[in-house]
Order: structure tokens, then sequence, then C-alpha cells
């Protein structure tokens, strides 16, 4: 038997399956394979599968104590502060705990991410923040932070001045978030840039010899850890593929040009091991992060 459906104006879909109504928005994870499943007349217990298959997510949460005011629904991940106040988070997060479930990935560390987020003071880059991360895959470490990619000159000095952000591995790069460009339509502006590592090769100039060994005039690749608080735009020009931020942690060197392969990374940016123990506390430590107060109103790229 096939199943009523319907999808509004917006796109949001309203369909019935065994008597129940259900709700899927546009902004669902798993949107485009209820609409694919509605389309191919799939049975009624496959679509009640797809929707409240977040439902394991809330019970693995509360059983393994991860948090006690996170709770997952058939659309979202809810939030519920220390005032009562709930926050309802876009399925991104919803889908990735499950991946991370079924791949055998310890879930904590997006717990972690997840806290973070919710102390961004801007709805509108805890929003981009989310965008950013669901299209781009960058690896999220065990505190929450996630890695990115950053190119700078050969010196390490930050390519846009050649000398105002001097970005040696273990340094700390601030300024003021007040001073970073919010504006999302505006492209080139003030911050501090970090982004995939298309954009790293697209904006570097990673020139090298007949050996294929980098010259003395190449640019570097530099691995660089994030805490999504600190998130302040994602700038619609490069195809979403840079953010500014107020504050990053310079990590390593990357030699590479492909994009890391793992989801999980250590605090030190290294391929998490599985073995790890993930009941361990994995709690976001502030001195881990040396103070920079030097900072000039300067666009950081």
């Amino acid at each position: 038997m096939s199943i009523a459906w319907q999808k509004s104006g917006d796109g949001n879909i309203t369909f019935l399956a065994n008597g129940r109504q259900y709700y899927v928005p546009v902004g669902a994870g798993y949107y485009e394979d209820v609409l694919k499943g509605l389309r191919n007349g799939v049975s009624a217990e496959d679509m009640i599968g797809l929707v409240e298959k977040t439902t394991s997510v809330s019970k693995y949460i509360a059983d393994q104590k991860l948090c006690d005011n996170i709770t997952v629904n058939s659309n979202s991940i809810v939030y519920t502060d220390e005032f009562g106040n709930e926050e309802v988070i876009n399925n991104h997060l919803t889908d990735k705990i499950l991946s991370f479930i079924e791949e055998g990935l310890p879930i904590k560390p997006l717990i972690n991410m997840l806290k973070k987020f919710l102390e961004n003071p801007s709805k509108d880059s805890f929003d981009q923040g989310f965008a950013f991360l669901e299209h781009k895959g960058l690896p999220v470490c065990e505190d929450g932070d996630f890695l990115a990619y950053k190119a700078v000159k050969n010196d390490y000095y930050d390519k846009h001045t050649g000398k105002t952000f001097l970005n040696t591995v273990g340094s700390v790069i601030k300024m003021r978030r007040n001073l970073v460009q919010e504006d999302r339509s505006i492209g080139c502006s003030a911050g501090l840039h970090a982004g995939t590592i298309s954009y790293v090769n697209t904006y570097g100039n990673f020139s090298a010899d007949e050996e294929g060994n980098p010259t003395e005039y190449s640019d570097r690749c530099l691995i660089v850890k994030i805490n999504p608080k600190d998130i302040v735009s994602v700038p619609k020009d490069s195809s979403e593929m840079k953010l500014r931020v107020c504050e990053y942690l310079v990590l390593s060197e990357y030699k590479g040009r492909d994009e890391i392969n793992y989801k999980l990374a250590s605090n030190d940016g290294s391929d998490w091991s599985l073995d790890e123990d993930e009941d361990d506390d994995y709690e976001y430590d502030e001195d881990y992060y040396e103070d920079e107060d030097d900072y000039e109103d300067d666009e950081d790229e």
C-alpha cells in the first residue's frame, strides 16, 4: 500500500504511516532519503525507520551518561540549559552522531563540540559553523574542537600583510572578536582565516622544484585547531570553503595536498586511536592555549 504524503511550498514533507503522521523539514539530514523513499514507494516500516532512527541516539547518550541535558528526537537535537531553556540544534549533528555510532567511533567528541558551539555568542555564527562542517567534513578532536587548513608564507607569516601574524607551530593566534567581519556576504575582510584543503590549495602558492621539493619561495600549509565558539562567519565567496575566526592554535605543518581522511583526531591533531576508552574524560583544558596578546585590525588569509 502506498503512503499518503505531501510536500508544502516550502519543501517540508508530511506523510502518514501506520496511522501516525510524520513531519520532515527541509533541513533534516535524512530529508533526501525520505523524499526518495516516498517517490519509490518503500514500505511504511522503512519510512518510519528513517525518521525515528534518532531515538536510539538519545538512548545511547543517556546510557553512556555523556550529557544529561541533551535529547534527540526525530527531527533535531534539543539542548536544555541550566535555566530550563531549550535550544533546538539542526539535524546535521544528529546525522554525524549516527554515522559515528555506525562506524564504531565514540560520540563524546561530538557532544563536546555541541557544548562549545553553544558557547558561541552569535546565533548566525552558530548556524554558519554547522553548515561549514557539514559540507567540508573536517576532523573533530577529542575536546570538541575541529581541524582546518591554512596557507602562510614560507617564513610562517600571514599571506595578507606578510608581517602581522607569525604562525609558528604551537602558537595561538587571536584578535578581538568584534574586529572580525561578521557579515558573510562580504568576501575578503578582517579576520583570521582557515578553510578546507581545496581552498588552501587555491589560495596558496605551493611551488616545487624539478624533484617535487618545495622551493624557498613556496607557501606552507598548516593544520590549525579551532574552538567552535570562536567561529565568527563563513563567507559566501569561495563556495563556503573558508571561515573567519577570532582565534586558532597552530598544531602542525601539513606536507600533504589531499584532505585528511580520518574523522576523529586527538587533541594534537593526529588520527585518534580507536583503542582509547570513550568513557575517559576529555574536558577542555584552557591552559592548553597560550596567550598571544598582539593583534591588529587586519585581514589574515
